[in-house]
């Protein structure tokens, strides 16, 4: 009478198929979930970045696009006498309502100083309207079609507001000539049509420009657009805005206060003159 004999263990050889199919899976789940935790890692990390490196960059070629238009408005004022203006010389020319702005920069294309329509398309701006649309506004500036001027507010083509007074070479250098149109606030209206959430670009009569943030001292948007008191007052055809609160992009601390500690942008300055205006 034989023994019988023992039935192997299993083993790496004869186990189930199954059981390596399941360790398998398990594997490229911790692989994929280890994967997704480093991407979400960088991309906390980096894109934040790439989103401010974007965000200086079109400030720089903003700040570009307004010299060249200083330069081309200042050859329109040495042969005028006097920088773009619409109405009478001791009248203001009008707000955003009107179309006053562009029927000014509209001059700098009919005189034959400014001839590439981009140049008054901040980099920052959304573009929110077709080639049709652009098509028109370029010919329009350039006086090929016979549509109405567009009021300020209207036209969606033009970044940059210009002065309410007649200015000439003799301005204040420091006078304000052109700027942003608006700033883009960080809370509140989300629909308005602006440039950069952190403040303004400036061109002032000399030629020169600036970048205004929002958190400087005194607060742009409070005298940027007022046309009361022509030594501290920028008189632009800017869309009023007078609530620095909005563009706090940083949380209130317990008493509700806006919290202006070291975590801005940039630190307001100790002290900033207030831009000199004048007329002729």
């Amino acid at each position: 009478m034989t023994e019988a004999l023992p039935e192997p263990s299993p083993t790496a050889e004869t186990a189930p198929a199954h059981h390596h199919s399941g360790k398998r899976v398990v594997r490229v789940g911790l692989v994929l979930f280890v994967l997704s935790l480093a991407g979400m890692f960088l991309a906390r990390v980096y894109i934040p970045r790439y989103v401010d490196a974007k965000r200086h960059a079109n400030e720089l070629a903003c700040g570009e696009q307004l010299r060249k238009l200083g330069l081309a408005a200042r050859q329109y004022a040495s042969d005028h006498k006097v920088f773009p203006h619409v109405q009478a010389a001791a009248e203001l020319d009008g707000g955003i309502e009107t179309a006053d702005t562009p029927l000014a920069f509209r001059s700098l294309f009919v005189g034959g100083y400014l001839d590439d329509s981009q140049l008054l398309i901040c980099p920052s701006t959304p573009r929110r309207r077709g080639k049709a649309d652009l098509k028109e506004w370029r010919e329009w500036l350039q006086a090929k079609n016979q549509l109405p001027a567009p009021p300020f507010e209207a036209a969606k083509w033009l970044s940059y507001a210009w002065t309410r007074r007649q200015l000439s070479l003799n301005s204040p250098g420091a006078a304000l000539l052109s700027g942003d149109r608006a700033a883009i606030p960080r809370r509140g209206k989300g629909g308005l049509r602006g440039n950069h959430t952190g403040g303004w670009s400036v061109l002032r009569v000399d030629g020169s420009v600036e970048f205004l943030g929002w958190d400087a001292d005194p607060f742009p948007g409070s005298y940027l657009g007022a046309t009361q008191d022509p030594a501290r007052d920028g008189y632009l055809s800017v869309r009023p805005q007078l609530d620095r609160m909005v563009f706090d992009p940083y949380p209130t601390d317990g008493s509700g206060e806006s919290y202006w500690g070291p975590r801005a942008r940039r630190a307001p300055p100790a002290e900033t003159p207030s831009p000199s205006a004048g007329g002729n």
